[in-house]
């Protein structure tokens, strides 16, 4: 309940989807719904679920009010903390970046990684490639997980990396699974595990 009423002080939405997940789950669970505990904090449901329609404008202005408060400006952060302007970044402007771009803001914040600058993050991409080297999503984050941090951190997700790295990550994933699918049928043909 303090956390609806300090949400509806601060003129934040209440509409479910802005809501971080566990709140709201909390809510449901203690009081048979979400509208419920919205109705029970003393609030109006049918205003709470109106929440507020997101054009290219609104979403600029709201990055430019998060980046002068000095809220953390990278796309997890914004998932975590504002899951409403994040879909509205996606819908209007496809990825973080361009409508950090498009906002004026910074991107990728000023902050290195272990997984190395944005054009080695590209390059080691396309040796691993050349290599043979796994480059599935799951055996990257087992292997080589500074460099997948890495790539997620400047390209917003890790299979826009691969791309941009002029890699097909769907054509090499299909590749990769086939062959891992040849060597255990003949690991187990002659007894290795």
């Amino acid at each position: 309940m303090a956390a609806l009423r300090e949400r509806h002080q601060k003129q934040q939405s209440l509409a479910w989807i802005a809501m971080p997940s566990g709140l709201v789950q909390s809510a449901a669970k203690r009081f048979g719904g979400y509208a419920k505990a919205i109705e029970a904090a003393g609030l109006d449901y049918e205003l709470v679920r109106r929440h507020k329609a997101w054009d290219k404008q609104k979403v600029i202005l709201e990055i430019r009010k998060l980046h002068a408060a000095g809220a953390k400006m990278s796309t997890t952060a914004i998932k975590t903390e504002s899951p409403a302007l994040y879909g509205a970044i996606r819908s209007h402007f496809g990825a973080f970046a361009e409508a950090m771009q498009a906002a004026g803001g910074p991107y990728p914040p000023k902050k290195p990684l272990a997984g190395g600058a944005k054009s080695g993050v590209l390059q080691m991409l396309r040796q691993l490639h050349d290599d043979g080297e796994d480059l599935r999503f799951s055996s990257m984050k087992k292997r080589r997980a500074p460099l997948l941090f890495a790539a997620r951190y400047y390209f917003d997700s890790y299979a826009a990396a691969v791309k941009r790295a002029g890699l097909d990550y769907d054509r090499i994933a299909k590749e990769q699974l086939r062959g891992a699918g040849k060597w255990r049928r003949a690991a187990s043909a002659v007894g290795i595990e």
